[in-house]
């Protein structure tokens, strides 16, 4: 495998190097070069459709974040 070297060379980093260079390649992506299948559009438009009839149901991000903070703890 070509990526066995780079994989290994990237586990061995420190962790907080590790999450840096996940944050670089994530941010390396071109989002309409990402293949979205059909189910996937589906589902998002499901739940889209689900939170306009429930917006009480709604959390934002603030919020998550402190739910996993809390279940992390």
């Amino acid at each position: 495998m070509v990526l066995a070297q780079p994989i290994r060379a990237a586990r061995s980093l420190p962790e907080a190097d590790r999450l840096t260079l996940m944050s670089e390649l994530w941010d390396s992506f071109d989002p309409d070069g990402i293949p979205v299948s059909d189910a996937e559009v589906r589902l998002v438009q499901e739940r889209a459709r689900w939170l306009d009839v429930h917006p009480e149901d709604e959390m934002g991000w603030d919020a998550f974040e402190a739910l996993v903070d809390a279940r992390l703890a």
